[in-house]
């Protein structure tokens, strides 16, 4: 498994998701999750308030679960989580640059 991030243990289900994301998978998983569309690897899980289903408790930001471990954090700090771990997959994998450009419109700073 991939060491992209690590961070706090308040924020142990959204380390463990992005570590989990096999570097075969990353772009197409980034993309989901680019379009608010909720992912599972596993027992990890990322989901968005669009992804609730009508007797679950609604939620602002973006929650991140492991088995009953969970932590909803905002949209910006998932913003700068995803790029940077996009940074670190293009760190490994230079030839991926173009994907990093076009996922954020930007090159690498």
């Amino acid at each position: 498994m991939p060491i992209r991030i690590q961070l706090a243990d308040r924020l142990f289900p959204v380390q463990t998701f992005f570590n989990s994301i096999s570097d075969f998978e990353f772009w197409e998983i980034l993309d989901h999750l680019k379009n608010k569309a909720g992912y599972t690897i596993d027992v990890c899980h990322c989901r968005f308030p669009i992804d609730l289903d009508y007797d679950e408790e609604p939620f602002i930001g973006v929650r991140f679960s492991i088995y009953e471990d969970s932590v909803i954090i905002s949209e910006e700090e998932f913003e700068l989580f995803l790029n940077e771990v996009a940074i670190k997959q293009v760190g490994k994998f230079p030839d991926q640059r173009s994907k990093y450009q076009e996922y954020f419109g930007n090159d690498i700073t």
